[in-house]
């Protein structure tokens, strides 16, 4: 299902390549084809990324087949930070600094709505059938219309703060107390609320600072109050010690056997292999003082790092080359259906794709106007297909997906968590309170905003 983000690959991502590439075969041709790849309507399985530009407050939509832009939304004052979970048919945005969480439907281009978070303590969870918002701070996780992003059922509650959630890519929550426990969660339709899938369990070890990365399914937690890396529900379920600093960025979706932990204040990078053996790696002495959160891409750990670099990480630990994009700060990384985009500031950016090769990737396009999305329609079509139950996905690409990442696929699963770590408090594990300013009340069968209307099971 994975992952951003991606942070969605599937039967119709496949058949949306494949269209691409008849496409462009007409092109060359001369043939004219009635597609615009370009028009103000876009195409919902085109299987284009969104990507963020935190300098202008934008978002840009780019094809990899092209290496151009498509199209650039306006969602966030300039400088604002963003983050970003995608599906093939919806894009939710939140505004960093103010923790604003808007919803947009790709084909239309259309805001949904949105709904205020707090920019320290919440996480959005996202497959191609679900979205939850996570408020860490209030332990709650609360399902939203992915076409209004209206509350809807009950919030679950764990009764005191989450350390971190996640979603896997089979659609299961994991979400882990301040406390080391460990809930393994499911969408009951009939009762509309999340219900435990297994009883709780206490991760011997895991505590306020610990994180989780998701899994095609299971989670690892990721604890650094006690040096260990512990993998739930997957096919190496155990504990093992590692070199963990007392800060830690891990990734937030990878496959169960290779897992990648950034240590950002020791200046190193762990390795979880097959879940029997973790490798630490001094990153500094390669130019990469400071590393941020991997993304496994491939069968390797990809590291952003300041000064515009990214090291790259095989299975035992070795570096097998760098990528450089611009000239300062970190790279943000984005995976999704299969390509890993890697941008750095000032909008220079590039992508590596399935095979491993490196292209540039223009993200400026001077020549794609700036729009806002389209405000929500005055008189919502009625919901004239029959509701369905959520059903399960298969791991792939961003955010996700993933959110996110991001990363993706059909029903990908895409993690979003706000910026930066802290070696006592992380953003996934601040205590700050702050309650959403937005209450929303939803029927059994609301109206929806989207074209076609998405069904909440």
């Amino acid at each position: 299902m994975r992952a951003w983000v991606t942070r969605r690959t599937g039967l119709s991502r496949r058949m949306a390549e494949a269209l691409m590439t008849a496409v462009a075969a007409l092109m060359v041709a001369g043939i004219l084809v009635g597609v615009s790849l370009g028009s103000d309507t876009v195409n919902a399985t085109t299987g284009l990324t969104w990507l963020g530009d935190a300098a202008a407050g934008e978002v840009v939509q780019v094809n990899p087949a092209t290496g151009r832009p498509e199209s650039r939304l306006a969602v966030a004052p300039p400088g604002h930070g963003l983050s970003l979970a995608q599906t093939e048919t919806l894009l939710v945005v939140t505004d960093m600094a103010t923790g604003e969480i808007s919803v947009i439907d790709i084909a239309t281009l259309t805001s949904g709505g949105s709904y205020r978070g707090s920019p320290e303590t919440t996480r959005i969870l996202l497959t191609e059938s679900d979205l939850y918002v996570v408020d860490r701070a209030r332990g709650t996780i609360t399902r939203l219309d992915p076409g209004t992003a209206r509350a809807f059922g009950t919030a679950w509650n764990a009764g005191r703060p989450l350390a971190d959630a996640v979603i896997d890519g089979a659609g299961t929550i994991w979400a882990l107390d301040d406390g080391g426990t460990l809930h393994q969660l499911t969408w009951a339709r009939e009762m509309t609320k999340l219900v435990d899938a297994s009883p709780a369990r206490r991760i011997a070890g895991a505590g306020p600072t610990s994180l989780l990365v998701a899994h095609e399914r299971g989670v690892t937690v990721v604890a650094p109050q006690s040096g260990r890396l512990i993998q739930v529900g997957t096919d190496h379920d155990g504990s093992i010690a590692a070199a963990l600093g007392s800060e830690v960025a891990p990734a937030g979706f990878s496959p169960a056997a290779m897992v990648a932990v950034a240590s950002p204040r020791d200046g190193t990078v762990t390795l979880l292999v097959d879940g029997a053996d973790a490798v630490t790696v001094n990153v500094r002495g390669h130019g990469c003082r400071r590393p941020g959160s991997p993304v496994v891409h491939n069968g390797e750990a990809f590291v952003p790092c300041d000064g515009g670099r990214v090291v790259v990480l095989d299975r035992s630990g070795s570096v097998v080359r760098q990528i450089v994009v611009g000239s300062g700060g970190r790279p943000e990384l984005t995976s999704d259906d299969g390509v890993l985009y890697i941008c750095g500031h000032g909008g220079d950016c590039r992508y590596v794709d399935a095979q491993g090769v490196i292209h540039d990737l223009d993200t400026d396009g001077d020549d794609v106007p700036v729009r806002t999305p389209d405000p929500p329609a005055t008189t919502p079509p009625p919901t004239t297909n029959p509701r369905r139950s959520t059903p399960g996905g298969t791991a792939g690409g961003t955010p996700g997906g993933t959110p996110g990442g991001g990363q993706g696929g059909t029903g990908t699963a895409t993690q979003v968590v706000g910026p930066g770590t802290s070696t006592s408090a992380p953003p996934s594990t601040t205590t700050t309170t702050a309650s959403p300013t937005h209450t929303f009340t939803r029927d059994p069968e609301p109206p929806c905003r989207r074209t076609p209307c998405p069904q909440i099971p």
